[in-house]
């Protein structure tokens, strides 16, 4: 479908013009409850997202496993301690 709408319905792309230092970037990045990343081996890779181990949590969207301090969580995926 993407294939043949892009044969058919953009026949002619608008021409774009670039200005110099108009454009900036902000990182967006999200894990889903339960999950987090690895600051060493996904740094820059928005979806790496894995689940977080036991005795950590991560109840939103955030990209970090939380440390729980009591009670101990022993399963992974906890969204809460």
């Amino acid at each position: 479908m993407q294939t043949y709408a892009l044969k058919h319905e953009f026949q002619t792309a608008p021409t774009i013009h670039y200005v110099d230092n108009s454009f900036s970037v902000t990182h967006v990045d999200s894990c889903r409850p339960g999950f987090g990343k690895n600051d060493i081996t996904h740094q820059n890779c928005a979806g790496c997202c894995v689940v977080c181990e036991p005795g950590t949590y991560s109840p939103n969207n955030e990209v970090i496993c939380h440390v729980c301090t009591r009670p101990h969580i022993k399963k992974y995926g906890a969204k809460f301690c």
